[in-house]
């Protein structure tokens, strides 16, 4: 085997163990979120997409709060509460209704305000749940 061949399969192989590390340290870094948003019942959302960007976390203080927000891409919802999108600031726009559990690693949709809200099923809008 010449030398070259050797260095090639050693970097080869070396790149395979990064790129499965760095791999393994995203998927831990989504189940810690995801973990932290469905067991402390918090909405954890970001500016950008795949759980990225400004992260914000919202926690009701009681079931009768309502948190309004803005401008995210990506999210996780714990079970039993809603997050009413809007297109356009100032929650104005046709509105899109998310319950939780939900983990949306990229909105399909421009979300530029939100309400976030303990779930009882009288919101009004389109919704979807978990898949």
């Amino acid at each position: 085997m010449s030398r070259a061949l050797v260095i090639t399969v050693v970097i080869l192989i070396l790149a395979a163990l990064v790129g499965v590390f760095m791999i393994k340290r995203n998927f831990d870094r989504i189940y810690e979120i995801k973990q932290e948003a469905y067991t402390e019942f918090k909405l954890i959302t970001f500016t950008e997409c795949g759980l990225r960007g400004n992260k914000e976390i919202h926690q009701l203080k009681n079931d009768a709060d309502v948190i309004y927000g803005d401008d995210i891409k990506s999210f996780v919802i714990p079970d039993g509460f809603k997050l009413q999108t809007f297109p356009e600031t100032k929650t104005k726009g046709s509105s899109f209704t998310y319950k939780g559990p939900a983990f949306v690693k990229c909105a399909d949709r421009t979300i530029k305000s939100f309400i976030f809200y303990k779930g009882d099923g009288t919101d009004s809008g389109d919704s979807m749940e978990s898949p």
